[in-house]
């Protein structure tokens, strides 16, 4: 039978680093499906409660803290979330870029965290609600790629090495929950119109702009899009879908 739309009422979604961005665009995007939204924030608690009150629906929205980047962090969130009803979409979307001021400056500290964030938080995360999913016989997890990670980037080294092994994770969960109706997918964006890409200076967004084919950054919606498709679409998994404006043929 064609699938006619994906509805979420009285279905949990949670999305990490869901007050801002791109995971403020996919909070959204999933509250207006229907789905009642946990957003995990990790500072801004005011920007994260204003954000959580505005999203649409009478929905039992909540922000949740958690510092991803830590054991306890990762720990309290996932037992908050086995605890509570059962989670039927997770987005595991939070994570920091460390720019060193050069690749030979990486320190372990630096690269030990954005593993955490990109990495071991997401594994621990799908582990703590994946459970629940198959018994529900319906789940989607999608995790947040970077089409960088394909041959790496020596100015975020870190990052583009956490996010490749996090493509890992992707593929192994998704083979291990494909028949119990629980789909694991990612979306890899290129350069997206965030605070996070601004923050990187203009010559960063310029040279972003300028290998790119389509010529411009990507918005935020568009990422909700594919989240979309995603969640709506029940034979797809272990699949990333690039979304950087063909920028990943020229670089």
């Amino acid at each position: 039978m064609k699938n006619e739309g994906q509805s979420l009422n009285g279905k949990v979604a949670v999305v990490t680093g869901g007050s801002r961005g791109l995971g403020a665009a996919m909070s959204e995007r999933l509250a207006r499906m229907g789905a009642t939204v946990i957003v995990v924030y990790r500072e801004r608690e005011q920007v994260a409660e204003s954000f959580v009150a505005g999203l649409p629906g009478p929905r039992a929205h909540r922000a949740v803290a958690a510092d991803l980047s830590s054991e306890l962090g990762v720990e309290d969130l996932s037992h908050d979330l086995a605890e509570g009803d059962p989670v039927s979409i997770l987005v595991n979307n939070a994570g920091r870029i460390i720019r060193p001021s050069e690749w030979t400056s990486t320190s372990f500290h630096d690269a030990s965290l954005t593993f955490a964030e990109h990495v071991l938080a997401p594994m621990l995360l799908i582990t703590a609600v994946a459970p629940g999913m198959k018994d529900q016989g319906f789940g989607r997890i999608v995790n947040m790629h970077t089409t960088y990670a394909e041959k790496g980037s020596s100015a975020v080294l870190a990052y583009t090495a956490a996010k490749a092994a996090l493509a890992t994770v992707t593929t192994a969960m998704a083979r291990e929950l494909g028949a119990f109706g629980v789909t694991v997918n990612g979306i890899a964006p290129g350069n997206m119109d965030t605070e996070m890409t601004r923050s990187a200076g203009q010559g960063v967004v310029d040279w972003a702009i300028s290998t790119t084919p389509a010529g411009r950054l990507g918005e935020p919606y568009e990422v909700a899009d594919a989240l979309e498709y995603l969640i709506s679409n029940p034979f797809i998994t272990g699949a990333v879908i690039p979304l950087d404006g063909g920028q990943r043929l020229e670089i």
